[in-house]
């Protein structure tokens, strides 16, 4: 859909002009705290110690460190300065969750379900990885 560039802010309707204001910044760093700590670190949490393999601790931990550490600066910093950095940061936290989601359910099958079936894996790949490409290709060309 294509805005006419003639139109004034003002012209537009409610819906249009609520989803191109910024994320509020009063309730930005309510939802930093929650995704980070509630969300991703949980889950994270869970599926190493289900794992307990160290080697996925050591592919996972430096990307979820860089994760949580600039999750914590936001926290701290003012909301209104780091509006356009909150929309970055949900960006490469739901890249990022989608990585590490991913490792996890394959190091989970390799090693608490013992699971060595080529076809398995075959298919996990295909289910993750064939939606999120046509997903993307759909998103780029709107």
């Amino acid at each position: 859909m294509n805005i006419n560039p003639e139109i004034k802010y003002e012209q537009l309707s409610e819906p249009f002009r609520k989803h191109l204001e910024f994320i509020d910044a009063t309730n930005a760093k309510v939802a930093v705290w929650a995704i980070i700590l509630l969300l991703y670190d949980t889950s994270f949490l869970v599926g190493l110690t289900s794992i307990g393999e160290m080697t996925y601790l050591w592919i996972v931990l430096p990307i979820a460190l860089v994760l949580n550490l600039w999750g914590l600066r936001l926290l701290f910093k003012n909301a209104y300065s780091t509006q356009m950095e909150m929309v970055l940061f949900f960006g490469v936290l739901g890249l990022i969750g989608s990585i590490t989601s991913f490792l996890l359910i394959i190091g989970l099958s390799m090693h608490t379900l013992l699971i060595t079936s080529i076809l398995y894996y075959i298919f996990i790949c295909s289910v993750v990885a064939i939606p999120e490409t046509i997903l993307a290709s759909v998103w780029m060309n709107f």
